[in-house]
């Protein structure tokens, strides 16, 4: 097939295949556009009957014109005799596909892609066709993050002429069955919503609810055993979340959602009222815009209408030529009043009759233009913008009678995408200049985000393609330059490690991370050589120690700056142990001694010598005892010497006491007292031989 042609289209590239046939990529000529080409296999072309079914849920489908729905162009047969479709060729990846490729999908993610979903089978509700075959792999979704639902009807009619035996058509949507569906039971558009939950249940909990080795055996738990709730599985879950789920895949289709719209309205308050990336339709300037002319031309055409005499025939062909001519919603409800009146006064006229389908067709075509117009202004991005052309073409294509709209749907569509460039260029030149201009990192970074992040590709691709490396080189000059005002300034290990910090968790070259990383290792040093050489004993040394363990080990030269500092108080510490120990030995009061001590310990709180010095007072006061019991034993020796003899001795005593105890006023006393005692003595013999005979 690839290089053929079938009618209008040259077949590029298959792109898929499975029971009913294959899928391709194709280029039809006349409007040199992409479509996606099914063709039917031949067993299935030559089913008269499923021929039949597939004609008539062809042009059903063909009605339905919604952002996330594939749309239908055509369907052919080619010349031996095999039917094939021609639809809408999507830029993207199917759901299956990220699920197999083990995309995780966050539960904002999930809802949003069900929910865009949602509105496009509500779109088919309204037609009341039921897709049937709701699974992953019919869930496409575009490089834009637009959700297209696809291949409706096709399930339908394989159904009515394959049996479930037939499992290699149904293993592939029988996880996604319905109760109600794999009983044979008749269906409604509620057997949807259960495989769209079903579906919904997968993304949050990256399984299907119910699996088994056989078609027969899902399908019996699809119809009688109860799913493991999501938040046991993912308990990430929220509790309205898995609610909204276990509702949509309830057993009984009473028991679930009644309507897509509810079921969608369930998931937008999930969202708190925010709706998914497909627009709403909603009365916008783009449709007051186009209607303007329009007014005058039917205000116009009202008032000639109501004021002449016209014939019947007159007055038939003036309405026909107002509704060719209208592209506002209020005319169009005058033109069906005017209709209405011409009916009832001429029930006859046979035109008037047949006006009725164009009075319908009339108001479809508004409801589309309206929808199509306000798409066009909700979209933020050109391609998606360009994108949109292809609406506008098929408008043209299934309302040619309503040339005026095609041309205000097609002009204002112009107007946008003009707007669209121009801004898009001022945007990128505002870009270029802010980053030329950007004085610091954060001013790039905001860029950076803007365009990295930003919804439409165009700003992405055009970050990477013009921005990207100017934009990387100038964040990279200037946090280079922030991370050296911040070293330059810091005044602590804080302060230095936020700045390597800053550096370690951004991306910018190796070179600059070498020069910052040295820069980093200077002003450690130097800080920490600073509080080093400020240091005021051994405590803040021991400190310094304590808090840098870490900058220690790196850095060597600081071990050996603290070894040399902390020899240096050790001495001096030394030296007052020293004149603390003199000092103690000049005093005879224990008091006094025990002050110094103490003073010494004040002083020198981390010095390894308070407790030699402590035992130097203890030894000092022990002496002290020592001597003042000696003292006390030789004052008792001198009260009770009663002559020269036992002075002399004592004598001899108190001077062997001076020589061991220097400088002691205890030998001071001593000495008075035996002088005393020496002087009382000579006194008495004095006296005793002046009364001698």
């Amino acid at each position: 097939m690839i290089g053929k042609r079938i009618g209008d289209f040259e077949i590029i590239e298959e792109i898929g295949k499975g029971g009913m046939g294959r899928v391709y990529r194709a280029i039809q000529k006349s409007l040199n556009r992409e479509v996606a080409i099914k063709v039917l296999s031949a067993g299935l072309s030559s089913n008269e009957e499923f021929v039949e079914r597939f004609d008539l849920e062809a042009k059903s489908v063909a009605k339905l014109i919604q952002t996330n729905i594939i749309q239908m162009y055509s369907k052919g047969v080619t010349e031996d005799g095999v039917h094939y479709f021609a639809m809408e060729y999507v830029h993207g990846e199917d759901l299956s596909s990220k699920i197999k490729h083990g995309e995780k999908f966050s539960e904002k993610g999930a809802i949003d892609i069900i929910m865009q979903a949602c509105l496009g089978l509500e779109e088919a509700q309204k037609f009341g066709i039921i897709h049937r075959d709701i699974k992953p792999s019919n869930i496409l979704i575009t490089n834009e993050g637009i959700v297209k639902v696809a291949d409706f009807g096709l399930a339908k009619s394989l159904e009515a002429t394959m049996k479930l035996t037939r499992t290699d058509v149904f293993m592939g949507t029988v996880n996604y069955t319905s109760p109600e569906q794999g009983m044979g039971k008749p269906l409604d558009h509620r057997t949807d919503i259960y495989s769209l939950g079903i579906v919904f249940y997968q993304m949050l909990t990256n399984k299907v609810p119910f699996d088994a080795e056989t078609a027969a055996a899902i399908i019996y738990k699809h119809v009688h055993e109860k799913p493991e709730r999501p938040r046991k599985i993912n308990p990430n879950i929220s509790p309205q979340a898995e609610a909204a789920v276990l509702k949509a895949i309830a057993k009984k289709p009473e028991d679930r959602y009644q309507n897509m719209k509810e079921f969608r309205v369930a998931l937008e308050a999930l969202l708190g009222g925010k709706s998914p990336k497909t627009p709403k339709k909603k009365i916008g300037v783009s449709y007051i815009i186009i209607a303007v002319p329009a007014i005058l031309l039917i205000g116009g055409a009202v008032f000639y209408f109501s004021t002449t005499s016209s014939t019947e025939s007159q007055q038939v062909e003036i309405l026909k030529g107002l509704i060719t001519d209208v592209t506002d919603v209020d005319k169009s409800e005058k033109i069906k009043k005017m209709y209405q009146k011409l009916q009832e006064k001429h029930p006859d006229n046979i035109s008037l009759n047949l006006m009725k389908e164009k009075i319908d067709r009339m108001s479809e075509m508004l409801a589309i233009s309206h929808g199509i117009s306000e798409n066009i202004k909700s979209l933020k991005c050109s391609g998606d913008l360009r994108n949109k052309k292809e609406d506008i073409l098929v408008f043209a294509r299934k309302y040619p009678e309503f040339e005026k709209n095609y041309v205000a749907l097609n002009d204002f569509w112009g107007r946008k995408i003009e707007e669209m460039e121009k801004g898009k260029e001022r945007d990128f030149e505002n870009a270029k200049n802010s980053i030329i201009q950007a004085k610091t990192s954060e001013e790039i970074i905001a860029v950076r985000d803007v365009f990295v992040n930003h919804v439409c590709s165009d700003y992405r691709e055009f970050w990477s393609r013009e921005l990207e490396k100017t934009g990387q080189k100038k964040l990279e000059e200037l946090i280079y330059r922030e991370i050296l005002v911040m070293l330059s300034t810091a005044k602590s290990l804080e302060d230095v490690e936020k700045a390597g910090n800053k550096y370690k968790k951004l991306q910018i070259g190796e070179e600059y991370v070498k020069n910052l990383t040295a820069a980093v290792e200077e002003k450690i040093t130097d800080i920490m050589r600073k509080r080093i050489d400020n240091a005021k004993g051994l405590c803040d040394l021991n400190d310094i120690v304590s808090e840098s363990a870490g900058y220690m080990q790196k850095y060597p030269a600081l071990v050996k700056q603290i070894d040399t500092q902390r020899m240096e108080f050790e001495r001096e510490n030394q030296s007052d142990l020293k004149t603390a120990m003199a000092d103690i030995d000049e005093k005879w009061n224990m008091e006094e001694i025990h002050d110094l001590a103490s003073r010494f310990k004040e002083n020198h709180p981390c010095s390894n010598y308070i407790g030699e010095l402590e035992k130097y007072a203890t030894a000092r006061n022990e002496k002290i005892n020592k001597i003042k019991a000696e003292y006390d034993s030789m004052l008792n020796g001198l009260r009770e010497a009663q002559d020269s003899k036992a002075l002399d001795s004592m004598k001899d005593r108190i001077d062997k006491f001076a020589q061991e105890n220097k400088d002691s006023t205890y030998t001071a006393k001593l000495r008075d007292s035996w002088k005393e005692k020496q002087n009382r003595n000579d006194e008495e013999v004095r006296l005793s031989m002046q009364r001698a005979p």
